[in-house]
């Protein structure tokens, strides 16, 4: 099952760079990360000029924000970056809804604390989420997630809903990417646009950045 997956992002970090920005981008990266509400409206709200540059098709008024789920299934009071994202988003005027149309159904470890070779595959992923049917199809899905690296949970996730509804247009919007090939960076906001590549049956998924 191949798939090509447009995604776009709006901030970058670098795990290993040394200048100050890099620096500024890790720590933006783990508020982020943790979800800190006032950080995320605070950078929409600042950089409105740099989300146009992504806002076409990613952010526009029709689409259906589906915030990626939580490493582990979704108990009650456990904060959930992805949804706060597509919260503020929506306060900002980009989308049109937000629903909760993907769920993690048994828990997968989390990437970051991974060693290197245990990090949890796209067949992890997918195999540990599940499409909410029982809700309405929306014709354009825009899965929201805080960190994309290699991109494979938000591949499982857009496998699953595309499984559900073969008929919407799924895209993928992540608030920053992680940039590990490079040395450094200029920028810790730097809109972008690229692709989510791979296959199912391979369990193979790479992140395209041209």
């Amino acid at each position: 099952m191949p798939f090509d997956i447009p995604y776009a992002s709006l901030a970058q970090y670098s795990p290993k760079g040394t200048s100050e920005l890099a620096d500024i981008s890790r720590k933006l990266m783990y508020r982020v990360k943790n979800g800190e509400r006032d950080v995320i409206s605070h950078i929409l709200k600042k950089y409105k000029k740099e989300i146009d540059e992504i806002q076409d098709p990613f952010l526009l008024k029709d689409v259906t924000f589906v915030p990626v789920p939580r490493s582990s299934p979704l108990q009650e009071g456990d904060l959930w970056p992805s949804l706060i994202i597509s919260e503020e988003l929506l306060e900002e005027g980009y989308g049109k809804d937000i629903k909760e149309s993907i769920n993690r159904i048994k828990p997968v470890p989390k990437s970051a604390y991974a060693a290197k070779g245990e990090r949890p595959t796209l067949k992890d992923h997918y195999d540990s989420l599940q499409a909410n049917i029982e809700i309405e199809k929306p014709k354009k899905i825009v899965l929201i997630d805080d960190i994309i690296t290699k991109g494979a949970t938000t591949a499982a996730c857009y496998l699953r809903l595309k499984e559900a509804f073969p008929d919407s247009n799924i895209k993928i919007f992540a608030f920053i990417r992680t940039r590990g090939l490079v040395p450094d960076i200029e920028s810790y906001i730097h809109p972008f646009k690229g692709k989510v590549v791979g296959d199912l049956t391979k369990n193979d998924v790479n992140r395209e950045d041209k």
